[in-house]
């Protein structure tokens, strides 16, 4: 469903590029991680199980219980850095879509000699990125490696005790070695499972954002049971016509307008600015709908029609460019919509 004008109205076109174009990485660097580092370690620590197995049943039971016990431990620390990088990747965005949207209106930028401002919004941006950059760094290294180094140590320790009261002397030297060995390599899978979920959350956190948008409806949606729309003639009828934006606290744009077009009319709309002559404009392509009343073309509610067909049936001419409707290109004149 196509989002509704007021959606890229309120986003930064550069953070809605930034998230689209990083779903796609997100997701490539989400597979990656999956296939080379988690599959990839779970293989060789199911290997190590079978063979401490035939040493001792508690070899296994003390390494994955331990494994297991610490994941359990620091999932909370986790949650909670994943607040920190959420924050992070919204200040992200945030700077890149100044940084965007400054770009692309340079123009007015220097016309209204805003250079030295927007340099000061860019620097308070990337200041606070970095602030929730080094706030995110910080927690994990003091709050979750800090934390849980000594717990590699304890389990190779654990390990070690029980291969070494193993009673058969000769079995108890190969049973140190091979626990020696494969518990380091247990360890340290552990210790690349915390780099691991880190790179799975940056991912997921980063393809949220851009799904978060994606999700949310459109406030200009398609009917139910649309009607059959087609416009003939182009009579356009605004009837007890109520519109009010939602920044205006309820204040009314229109209130009962009641204004007819017929077909082959031209009509000039001239007011001051704010007056509602774009928002006429809005109605008819339904980029905004009526509070209450009806807007009619050629007798056909426009609320009870599919976005697309109403849309196709008006042409619009603007600062000397002219859009006609694709499928009806010679069906009828070309006539304003009244943008001003």
């Amino acid at each position: 469903m196509p989002k509704d004008i007021s959606f890229f109205h309120d986003n930064f076109a550069g953070s809605l590029t930034k998230r689209t174009l990083n779903y796609g990485r997100s997701l490539e660097s989400f597979f990656d991680t999956i296939l080379f580092s988690i599959f990839a370690n779970v293989f060789p620590l199911i290997f190590a199980s079978v063979i401490l197995w035939r040493y001792s049943p508690w070899l296994v039971v003390i390494l994955l219980g331990s494994l297991s016990l610490t994941i359990v431990a620091i999932m909370p620390l986790i949650k909670r850095r994943k607040k920190l990088v959420e924050a992070r990747e919204t200040a992200a965005s945030l700077m890149a879509g100044h940084v965007a949207d400054v770009i692309g209106n340079m123009e007015a930028v220097q016309a209204f000699a805003h250079d030295d401002y927007e340099q000061l919004r860019h620097q308070t941006n990337v200041k606070d990125y970095m602030q929730k950059t080094e706030h995110s760094w910080s927690y994990h290294n003091l709050h979750i490696d800090l934390k849980i180094s000594p717990v590699y140590v304890l389990i190779n320790a654990l390990g070690l005790g029980v291969a070494v009261s193993l009673g058969n002397s000769g079995t108890t030297i190969a049973a140190i070695f091979v626990t020696f060995s494969y518990y380091t390599q247990a360890t340290r899978i552990l210790w690349e499972f915390n780099r691991t979920y880190r790179n799975l959350e940056n991912a997921i956190t980063e393809a949220a954002q851009f799904t978060e948008l994606l999700l949310k409806p459109s406030a200009i949606q398609d009917p139910t049971d649309p009607i059959s729309f087609e416009v003939t003639k182009g009579a356009i009828e605004f009837r007890n016509v109520h519109f009010a934006y939602d920044d205006n606290r309820g204040t009314p744009l229109f209130a009962d307008l009641n204004l007819g077009i017929k077909p082959g009319e031209k009509v000039a709309l001239v007011g001051h600015s704010g007056g509602g002559k774009t928002t006429i404009t809005k109605l008819l392509l339904r980029f905004v709908d009526v509070t209450d009343g009806e807007l009619l073309i050629d007798g056909q509610n426009v609320a009870h029609a599919r976005l697309a067909d109403v849309r196709r049936a008006i042409g619009v001419r603007a600062a000397g460019a002219v859009h006609v409707p694709p499928h009806h290109p010679r069906k009828y004149p070309l006539r304003p919509v009244g943008r001003h």
